[in-house]
């Protein structure tokens, strides 16, 4: 925990905004045949999904400098991650952290995978 902050109900409520707003749903713009990201409002990081199909691995060799964090969302025929020599079983809820030294991964299988990575 970074700060502990207790308020009293009233001075939390006068700092609480409850106005309606308009909700902005944003949808994925494809990059290629396998991965779409969400324009987001803040040039720092990149929010894109994967589709990974058994006849279709994603295949990432060309990646921005810095870490990446895979989230599975949905994982039906084995969906696994390669990285070097190295395989890694991914299952629906599992995530992987992907450090900034791995210059290539891929992922066969099928399912569905977020990948949150700095944009650059």
């Amino acid at each position: 925990m970074l700060n502990a902050k207790i308020y009293p109900g009233m001075t939390l409520l006068n700092i609480l905004n409850f106005s309606t707003m308009r909700l902005n749903i944003l949808e994925p713009e494809a990059m290629d045949t396998s991965e779409s990201y969400y324009r987001s409002p803040v040039d720092d990081f990149r929010l894109s999904v994967i589709a990974v199909q058994p006849s279709r691995p994603y295949i990432c060799d060309n990646r921005s400098p810095g870490p990446e964090i895979l989230l599975c969302t949905e994982s039906a025929s084995g969906l696994r991650c390669q990285v070097q020599r190295t395989v890694v079983p991914v299952g629906q809820g599992r995530s992987l952290f992907v450090p900034a030294e791995v210059t290539s991964y891929s992922l066969h299988g099928s399912g569905t995978v977020y990948k949150a990575s700095l944009n650059g």
